[in-house]
């Protein structure tokens, strides 16, 4: 029996502006064939005449660094279509969060993985500029806000202090990531010890569960 897809995670560009520790995509980063806006556009509108797509998930690379982002945003909400967005976070603005609210943006997974610099898997962000991100998002728009967390033996600690803190910032949703064993973590495994990994992750669980 043939599937009938209404969600599809769709890459808008392959161009990233970090280079994080254990990105999963790290081979297909940066490519030179990129699907252009109207190929974007009309890939979409062919999946809806056959499927009804009712949610789209944009991704890259870092979908800010595509310059039709708001363009392709709108087309979609114009087909009824709901938008989500996955975004490293270092490059959103107060006027690039309108803009995106305007265009018809309706959630942003905001990816942050600590409260504070000490521990930084992601290349140059900065995880407290991160969090002001994520209060800009919640005080001065109605997008809703998810974190993504990548958890890893560098984090996996301190999981408790990252969902505290995303409830003090009013945001709506957490996802958690198992770490990816592909990408940029097969040439940095020596920075990543996973001897006691997973019973660490179970007893942080434990204490999040415990408290919620």
């Amino acid at each position: 029996m043939e599937r009938n897809y209404t969600s599809i995670r769709l890459e808008i560009t392959s161009k990233c502006n970090l280079n994080c520790q254990y990105c999963h995509n790290a081979l297909f980063n940066n490519s030179q064939d990129d699907m252009t806006t109207d190929e974007i556009i009309q890939l979409v509108k062919s999946l809806d005449k056959k499927h009804k797509i009712k949610k789209v998930l944009l991704t890259g690379g870092e979908p800010l660094l595509n310059k039709d982002i708001c363009e392709i945003i709108s087309e979609f909400t114009n087909m009824g279509i709901k938008l989500d967005m996955v975004t490293n976070g270092t490059l959103l603005t107060k006027d690039y969060l309108k803009r995106l609210e305007k265009a018809g943006l309706k959630r942003i997974r905001l990816s942050i993985d600590s409260v504070d610099d000490t521990i930084n898997t992601r290349d140059k962000a900065s995880t407290k500029k991160l969090w002001e991100t994520a209060e800009l998002i919640t005080s001065n728009s109605n997008i809703e806000l998810a974190i993504h967390t990548v958890c890893s033996p560098a984090n996996v600690d301190y999981l408790y202090d990252v969902y505290k803190k995303l409830l003090s910032v009013k945001a709506a949703r957490w996802r958690v990531f198992d770490i990816g064993y592909q990408g940029n973590l097969l040439n940095n495994k020596e920075y990543f010890d996973f001897s006691d990994y997973y019973n660490r992750l179970i007893k942080s669980t434990k204490i999040m569960l415990n408290d919620y």
